[in-house]
C-alpha cells in the first residue's frame, strides 16, 4: 500500500481522491518538485479539492503526499512568498490539521508541512518570516521542493 493510502482510515472519504504518484497535482505545480524525487512521491491528495465544497470560505492547504522513505506524509503548499502571506500559510495548515481529523489512522501524521513559492520571492525580512514559519512546523524552500529537503 501506498504511503498516504495506508495512513488513511478504512472508510475515509478522502481514499477515493487519493492519485498515484503526482497525479492529483496540477501540472503546473508538479514542476515546483525537483525531478530526482518526484518518482519516490507515489501517491498524492489534492486537500484543497478535497474539502472545498464543505469548507469553501476556509483557507485549505493544497496538497498531500506520500513519500516512500520512510512512509512519510509530506503537506505541500504552492503559495505566494510575500511577507504579508505568511499568516495565510499558517491558518491553511492548522485547518488543513482540523479538515485531515477522523481521516488519519491513530499514530500517522504529515511529517513535514512545506511552502513552496509559486512566482517571486518578496520577503524583506527572511529570518523573521522563517522565525514564525518554524514556530508552526512549515518550511520554506523557495521555488522548488528539493530531495535536501526530504532528507
Amino acid at each position: 500500500m501506498t504511503p498516504l493510502r495506508g495512513a488513511l482510515v478504512r472508510h475515509s472519504r478522502l481514499g477515493p481522491l487519493v492519485a498515484n504518484g503526482l497525479q492529483a497535482l496540477k501540472p503546473a505545480d508538479r514542476r515546483l518538485i525537483e525531478e530526482s524525487i518526484k518518482n519516490r512521491l507515489e501517491d498524492s491528495l489534492d486537500l484543497d479539492a478535497a474539502f472545498l465544497e464543505a469548507h469553501s470560505n476556509e483557507n485549505r492547504w493544497d496538497y498531500l503526499l506520500g513519500d516512500c522513505i520512510g512512509e512519510r506524509i509530506i503537506g505541500l503548499e504552492p503559495h505566494s512568498a510575500k511577507s504579508d502571506e505568511v499568516s495565510t500559510v499558517i491558518r491553511k495548515k492548522q485547518r488543513a490539521l482540523e479538515h485531515l481529523r477522523g481521516h488519519l489512522k491513530p499514530g500517522k501524521k504529515v511529517w513535514r508541512w512545506f511552502w513552496v513559492s509559486a512566482g517571486a520571492v518578496h520577503f524583506p525580512h527572511t529570518d523573521r518570516v522563517n522565525l514564525q514559519l518554524a514556530q508552526h512546523n512549515i518550511t520554506f524552500v523557495g521555488k522548488q521542493l528539493l530531495k535536501k529537503h526530504l532528507g
